[in-house]
């Protein structure tokens, strides 16, 4: 993620017919999701004869993206000094607990925050409201459904 803000591109294989309800399955699959929502777009395509499948080069779309994303992260970690924030520490030290743990920890505190509280208030039904918990370590990621 750092590259593609500084501007720069990456290669990766793609699930061009990814649905929602598959994101868990791969990064290739939260990829193809950025692709087809219009942040990411394809600077190169070319089949990979070694693995027999389509392989993406990929970067931003413009520079209004890249500075949306830019203002998100700075957003999770403006105001924040290093020694007072969980996240970045967990993020900067030695992996102490697993991707399952990570992600039962990510929607232990959903419920715990009630984050769906103010998406209720404004009358969305409950039903339609879905919660996910996210855990990346290097490039493996895993999505889990709460």
């Amino acid at each position: 993620m750092e590259g593609l803000l500084q501007g720069r591109t990456f290669r990766t294989l793609l699930d061009e017919q990814v649905v929602f309800s598959e994101l868990n399955q791969g990064e290739e699959a939260v990829w193809s999701l950025l692709l087809a929502s219009g942040y990411l777009k394809a600077v190169q395509a070319e089949f990979n004869t070694e693995c027999l499948e389509m392989e993406y080069e990929l970067k931003l779309t413009n520079l209004e993206i890249r500075i949306m994303f830019l203002h998100m992260i700075r957003g999770w970690f403006g105001g924040c000094r290093m020694e007072h924030n969980a996240f970045l520490q967990a993020l900067l030290s030695e992996p102490k607990e697993t991707l399952e743990d990570a992600v039962r920890s990510a929607l232990q505190q959903i419920e715990e925050k009630q984050y769906e509280t103010a998406l209720l208030s404004r009358g969305i039904a409950p039903e339609r409201i879905r919660k996910y918990g996210f855990a990346f370590e290097g490039s493996s990621v895993l999505i889990g459904k709460g």
